[in-house]
């Protein structure tokens, strides 16, 4: 295992242990990145609403194992637990219709005084006026 996948591994296993988990920490290093899945009972709370709270321990796991690479050496990281990430998958495929693209993402914009002037499926233009 690598530097960056232990680390990950200790990061999962202290928030297992402070939420109060049974749940074991399986890791593997695929081509793609680092795959970080928990595995048990009753893992909701790990999860949390809507997904909110593996979304930041994943947020972080990618911090902590990307803390020393640079910009364009960033491994990608997936944290995971009693299939969330697929149930949310399928989920977000049955609101649209269709197959989820991997390239697809969701933005949202805040803005301060700027203008959005332009929407359209492949593009969007931000305009500050002063």
């Amino acid at each position: 295992m690598s530097e960056a996948t232990d680390r990950i591994e200790e990061l999962l296993d202290k928030v297992v242990e402070a939420l109060g988990l049974d749940a074991d920490v399986v890791i593997d290093e695929e081509d793609e990145g680092i795959r970080a899945t928990l595995e048990g009972d009753d893992l909701g709370l790990f999860i949390g609403r809507h997904g909110a709270t593996i979304d930041a321990v994943q947020h972080l796991a990618f911090k902590i194992a990307n803390r020393d690479a640079g910009r364009d050496q960033a491994i990608r990281v997936t944290v995971d637990a009693a299939g969330y990430r697929e149930r949310r998958r399928e989920t977000v495929e049955r609101h649209m219709g269709r197959e989820w693209e991997t390239h697809e993402f969701q933005m949202a914009i805040v803005s301060y005084a700027g203008n959005i002037d332009e929407w359209d499926d492949d593009r969007i233009v931000i305009k500050w006026q002063h």
